[in-house]
């Protein structure tokens, strides 16, 4: 499932077709997950990773949500009923970050 997901995710980001902006706060996220720079640093147990998750979970949730449903299924590799659990994970997940969180990553999409 996770190759599946992660070839998924990088073939949206390539693809022209997916709104530039979505692409880039996708880059953005993988960018900001992998540096060493942190709104809440690494050394401090369990929350210290928590800003990258919440970064992630809503910049694929934008990337996927600036996807047509055509252009998802010709990107995807596995089988259907996988990547529907995957976005119905996504929209879990997104749904526990605070709601004025969500609304100030989805303004970096809005502009």
């Amino acid at each position: 499932m996770l190759p599946n997901i992660l070839a998924l995710l990088a073939r949206l980001v390539r693809d022209p077709r997916v709104d530039r902006r979505r692409r880039m706060v996708a880059m953005g996220a993988i960018a900001y997950a992998v540096s060493p720079i942190d709104l809440i640093p690494e050394a401090i147990p369990v929350i210290g990773k928590a800003d990258d998750i919440v970064v992630s979970i809503l910049a694929v949730r934008m990337l996927l949500d600036g996807a047509e449903e055509d252009l998802l299924s010709e990107h995807w590799d596995g089988p259907p009923e996988v990547l529907e659990i995957f976005d119905d994970l996504l929209d879990w997940a997104a749904g526990l970050v605070p709601k004025q969180v969500r609304w100030a990553f989805s303004r970096l999409v809005a502009r």
